[in-house]
């Protein structure tokens, strides 16, 4: 609800590619990841366009930074913190591009594949084509949420390779068989079937795609799960080989990557997020080991929040944080 009161950007608009990306880098439409570009950003109040730039940077110099910004789950360039964070990019003079993770933001599916925590593959492809079509802009990574983790865990993996210059993870599960737990606690439980809801929605539009694989349930019994944990178990650690949820969990929680970071990341959380588990100890010890990542740790800010005022006027304190 906060997200929904306090983000005057809906009426954003962006620029999607014709072609999908697919394995490897390549295009053809076969349905996997698509790039959402702002092409123009408009005040509330007034409705008028701060400025105008097409798919490819228009008017911007060729090394002006791209923000690349990665969505939580199954969420989207269609979400109302997505929406503010581009268009504030925008209006500082960076491009900004979503990538929407396979069979998100409307984009097909045509593949018996999604996305999962663990999968970082497709942020390498998106990364390739970015930097073989802007190859003198300076790129910079955002990630919310399960977006976060999966950045933070890319980063970890590809260490001094990786193709961006500083990053910023907002709200990051690095933990998600403790995160899932914290979901069973408190506020939890209702954000965990508003969380499941969601997946069920976004992968029934696709769930032909998956019906030829003999590894998976029947999607009426995915489709009846009520919590993320009962989704992934019946669902996502299938589609993805792991013997167990928990197994599933363990692999993909960046905590084990975070101390191979090699660039500036900054580490934003709060300690009223119900998410995430009380872990004040654990980003001291991570600051110690990776002088690299700095925690932000906030006293308030909930998950992917930091709102200063229900005002629809302008940007938050968790948008100027990142970009900063």
């Amino acid at each position: 609800l906060s997200h929904q009161f306090a983000h005057p950007w809906e009426l954003t608009p962006f620029k999607r590619p014709p072609k999908s990306l697919g394995e490897g880098g390549g295009g053809g439409g076969r349905g996997f990841m698509t790039l959402d570009w702002v092409t123009r950003t408009s005040d509330a109040s007034s409705h008028h366009p701060h400025g105008v730039y097409d798919l490819h940077g228009g008017r911007h110099p060729a090394n002006t930074a791209v923000l690349v910004i990665l969505h939580g789950l199954s969420g989207g360039s269609q979400e109302s913190y997505i929406k503010a964070i581009a268009t504030c990019a925008a209006i500082k003079g960076m491009r900004a591009v979503v990538i929407n993770n396979r069979g998100c933001a409307g984009s097909s599916l045509s593949t018996p594949q999604a996305y999962s925590a663990a999968w970082t593959k497709d942020v390498r492809t998106a990364m390739q084509h970015l930097r073989d079509t802007h190859p003198s802009a300076p790129m910079v990574a955002l990630g919310y949420s399960l977006g976060a983790n999966i950045l933070a865990k890319a980063l970890g993996e590809d260490g001094e390779g990786t193709p961006f210059v500083a990053a910023c993870v907002v709200s990051n599960p690095y933990d998600l068989n403790a995160s899932n737990g914290m979901m069973r606690k408190g506020l939890g439980p209702i954000y965990n079937r508003v969380l499941c809801g969601g997946l069920i929605r976004t992968f029934a539009k696709h769930c032909d795609a998956f019906k030829n694989r003999g590894d998976l349930p029947d999607w009426g019994r995915v489709g009846d799960s009520h919590t993320v944990l009962e989704f992934d178990d019946r669902h996502t650690r299938r589609v993805f080989g792991y013997e167990s949820v928990e197994a599933y969990y363990r692999d993909a929680s960046s905590s084990h990557h975070l101390p191979n970071v090699a660039i500036p990341l900054l580490n934003l959380v709060a300690a009223d997020d119900f998410l995430l588990p009380p872990c004040f100890d654990s980003y001291r010890r991570l600051n110690e080991r990776n002088p690299n990542v700095v925690t932000v740790l906030t006293p308030r800010g909930g998950h992917v929040a930091w709102h200063e005022t229900l005002d629809r006027s302008g940007e938050q304190w968790g948008d100027r944080a990142c970009l900063e």
